[in-house]
This record gives C-alpha cells, structure tokens and sequence, in this order.
C-alpha cells in the first residue's frame, strides 16, 4: 500500500497541472482576500464581525482549484490509459482507488492549508493598512474550515472524474454546477441551496449570509461529508466493475 501511495504523489509531481492548480490555488485566495479589502463594499446588514470574516473566508477559494485537481487526477489515467498499467500492476483495484484517494487528500490539505495561510497573511496585512481591525476570535476556526472544506472538493473531484471520465466534460460540468449554479442556488433560493454541497460547505465554513439562513457549522460538515462520502462510494464500485480499454 506504502509503495501505491508513492507512485500516487510521483504521478502529482510530475504532471505540470499539478503544479498550475496549487499556483492558482493560492494566487487566486490571495487575489479575492485584496479585493475584498480595498474593492468590495460591505453587504446590506453585514456586521463588522461579518465583514472581517468574510474576508478570511476568501481562503476557501481555492476550492475550485482543488475540485479541477481531484478531476485531472481520475480523468487524467484514462486519457493516457495509465490507468490500465495501474491496475495491472496491482490487481486489486481497491488498494490502487485507496492509494490515490490518500495521496490527493494529502496532497489537497497542504495545497489547501498554504492557500489559508497566505490568505491570513495577506489580510492581516491588508486590514491593518486600511487601518481597519485585523482579527476576530473565530478567525482561526474559519481557516481551519476553509482548509476542510477544500481538502473535501479534492476527493470530490476524484469521485467525479472517476465517473464521468472524460475529461473536458467533467471538468466543464463541475465548474458551471458549483462554481455558478449552486452558488446562485445558495443565494437566491437559500431553502434548496443550502441542502446542496456548496451550502453545506459555506455552513462549515460559518458563512453569515444577510437573508440566507444556513445549516450549523456541525450540520454543514456532516452534510458535506456525507455528498463525498456517498459520490466517492459510487464512483468506487462503478470504477471495480467497469471495463477499463
């Protein structure tokens, strides 16, 4: 198992995209963290708890990034059908699907964890030359949600490259569903929204929302958990019974 977790983060480091995906993860988080500062103009009703937050929270997107990581990482192996020489080398199927479940999920939460900590540089830094306050008390619960949330779009990237396959599909699916259509859901018709994986994980991220009514924070991480969890069991047994070639 040792050996298959190896091969698995060999194959991470040396595929470029590998490397493209973990850049942006964190140019993108410190990106959105300054313009949320200096751009952006507080919502209606936004408390300046909520403001500071938010700000923080900007750490959560790298999840997109990480989600497109788990995808190339499933649908990857069967564009160049190594996949085939994996399962070849170890027939169980299981231990190969296991190994690399453990190496993106690793790989996901340093990606993920440099993301939150460069957000939380960058908008110490930021708050504090706008001479605005710089920390709240749950500010490091956020981060820690933000990293658990994004580690979780890793392996559910996994899971959805693992049945759909193709790769161009997948990767355009995953992007206009969670990047576009849940967020809008979560927004504009919050009773539907928030049952959904990116209400649930904004829910484990303490996302405070003028008119939206989110789940607890315990709630949301159950909840997204369970959408993994479950994505990643289908994709498993789908995976061991179909024809690979």
């Amino acid at each position: 198992m040792n050996d298959l977790v190896r091969a698995e983060f060999l194959k991470i480091r040396s595929v470029r995209s590998s490397w493209i995906l973990a850049a942006g993860a964190v140019i993108f988080c410190v990106l959105w963290t300054i313009l949320d500062v200096f751009v952006l103009k507080p919502s209606p009703g936004e408390t300046a708890h909520d403001r500071i937050a938010g700000i923080y929270q900007m750490a959560q997107q790298s999840y997109l990034f990480l989600l497109i990581f788990g995808i190339l990482g499933t649908t990857g192996e069967y564009r160049h059908q190594t996949v085939t020489w994996a399962f070849l080398a170890s027939p169980v199927r299981e231990r190969v699907l296991a190994a690399k479940a453990v190496a993106y999920a690793l790989t996901g939460l340093l990606i993920s964890a440099v993301a939150a900590a460069a957000t939380a540089v960058t908008a110490a830094v930021s708050l504090a030359s706008a001479g605005k306050q710089v920390f709240e008390a749950d500010v490091p619960a956020i981060l820690v949600g933000c990293v658990v949330g994004s580690t979780l779009y890793t392996l559910l990237g996994l899971a959805i490259g693992a049945l759909v396959r193709q790769q161009i599909v997948a990767v355009s699916l995953a992007f206009g569903w969670f990047y576009y259509a849940e967020f809008l859901l979560v927004f504009f018709l919050p009773a539907v929204g928030k049952w959904l994986p990116s209400g649930a994980e904004k829910a484990l991220l303490g996302w405070h929302l003028p008119g939206v009514d989110l789940l607890p924070i315990w709630a949301g991480a159950a909840l997204f958990l369970a959408y993994v969890a479950a994505l990643t069991l289908v994709a498993t047994r789908t995976t061991l019974r179909r024809d690979i070639t």
